[in-house]
C-alpha cells in the first residue's frame, strides 16, 4: 500500500485579507508542504503555528482555500478526501495521542475490504464519539502497540486483532486472523505478547466479552483455530 499524496492538491491559495484577519502571514510553500505529507491535511493548531488567527482560519473557509473536515481539521484546497485521507482526518481529530483502531485498523492493514461508516480511533484520552467518528477509550496504551502506516498512526497487527475481539463475531475474527496470519502480518509470539500487555488496560470492562480475561479467550481461541493456517496459501479456500 503506497501513500497516498495530496498533490496539486495541496497548493495554498491566498488571497489579500486584512491584518485584523491574519496578522501574520503563513508561510505558504511550508504549509503546503506539510498538507502533502499529511494527506492534504492540517489541524487548527498547525494553521495557528503558521500564524493564522481564527478570523484567517475563517475568511480561507469563506474563500474555499480550507474546507472543514471535523472540528478542528481542514483539507487544504480541495473538499473530496481518499479513504487514508478520512482515517488520518479522524485521528487528528480525537487528539496527538489517537490511532486508528478495531475495523478501521484492520481495513488499513488490508484484513479486511472495508471498515464502518464512522471510523475507529482509539485514546487513552477524555475524547468522545462524533459524527463520522466512534471513538474507544483505553486506560492507557503501550507504545509497542502502536505504529504508523502511510503515516496514519494506528495500532499494530497484534493489537488490532486483540481489539476485534470487542466487536466482531467469533467466526468473523477467526477469518481475520487467518488472514493476518496468511499475510505473515502476525505470529504466536506477538500476537501473545499484545495480549498479556493489554491485561488491565481495557477501558471497556463491564462484560466478559469485553474484559481483558474475556478477550484474552477470544484471541487465544481465535489464534488456535487459524495455527494450521500459518504460513500457508490455501486458507482463503477453507474460508
Amino acid at each position: 500500500m503506497s501513500e497516498q499524496s495530496a498533490g496539486r492538491r495541496g497548493v495554498w491559495r491566498f488571497s489579500s485579507v486584512t491584518p485584523k484577519e491574519n496578522a501574520t502571514p503563513p508561510d505558504g510553500r511550508a504549509l503546503a508542504e506539510l498538507a502533502r505529507r499529511q494527506l492534504g491535511l492540517v489541524t487548527t493548531a498547525q494553521l495557528r503555528g503558521f500564524g493564522l488567527t481564527p478570523g484567517g482560519i475563517a475568511h480561507r473557509v469563506r474563500l474555499a482555500s480550507l474546507h472543514r473536515v471535523h472540528r478542528g481539521v481542514y483539507a487544504v484546497g480541495h473538499a473530496a478526501l481518499s479513504r487514508d485521507a478520512r482515517f488520518l482526518a479522524a485521528v487528528l481529530a480525537v487528539g496527538p495521542d489517537a490511532v486508528l483502531s478495531h475495523r478501521s485498523a484492520a481495513a488499513l492493514w488490508e484484513l479486511v475490504e472495508r471498515g464502518p461508516a464512522s471510523v475507529e480511533v482509539t485514546t487513552p484520552g477524555c475524547a468522545r464519539s462524533r459524527p463520522g467518528i466512534h471513538v474507544h477509550r483505553v486506560r492507557r496504551l503501550d507504545r509497542l502497540d502502536r505504529t504508523r502506516e502511510v503515516g496514519i498512526p494506528v495500532t499494530t497487527v497484534p493489537r488490532t486483532l486483540l481489539d476485534l475481539a470487542d466487536v466482531l463475531s467469533e467466526d468473523r475474527l477467526r477469518r481475520v486472523v487467518r488472514e493476518a496470519y496468511v499475510r505473515r502480518r502476525v505470529d504466536d509470539r506477538r500476537l501473545g505478547a499484545v495480549v498479556r500487555r493489554a491485561h488491565g488496560a481495557v477501558g471497556r470492562a463491564a462484560s466478559p466479552r469485553c474484559s481483558p480475561t474475556g478477550r484474552r479467550r477470544r484471541a487465544a481461541s481465535s489464534r488456535t483455530a487459524s495455527s494450521t493456517c500459518s504460513g500457508r496459501t490455501d486458507c482463503r479456500a477453507r474460508r
